[in-house]
């Protein structure tokens, strides 16, 4: 099943990446390998998507502030973000992160930024 790369879609992207590339020095000094969305099983990916829409959605109705939706995105979708962190990690998606406790501080961080952006650009009418 293809996956579209929507705001949405990034923001997966970007938090399964997201700590991926905290570690040692050594692991930061490797290239990335790039993130392939498709290796992730679809029932994780749709259901992240639905969440983090469905806050963006609510925020945007409260008019919340931006961070706001950074908090909401990481309390509001716990569970599905840390069933795509640990799909992307299955699936060797996740570059040196090796466990979802390890990683999900900085997945939430980075899930909330990126919800962020793409709730400033609705905001905007872009």
């Amino acid at each position: 099943m293809k996956h579209q790369i929507t705001g949405l879609s990034l923001v997966l992207a970007a938090l399964t990446l997201s700590a991926l590339t905290a570690g040692p020095v050594s692991a930061q000094a490797q290239k990335p390998a790039k993130l392939d969305l498709k290796a992730i099983p679809a029932a994780e990916v749709k259901a992240m998507s639905a969440c983090v829409r469905s806050v963006l959605n609510r925020l945007q109705q409260e008019s919340a502030t931006i961070r706001a939706v950074k908090l909401a995105v990481g309390e509001d979708c716990d569970a599905q973000l840390r069933a795509v962190l640990s799909a992307a990690i299955r699936v060797g998606q996740a570059g040196p992160c090796k466990s979802v406790e390890g990683c999900i501080e900085q997945a939430r961080t980075r899930a909330g930024n990126e919800a962020a952006v793409d709730f400033q650009r609705q905001r905007s009418g872009r």
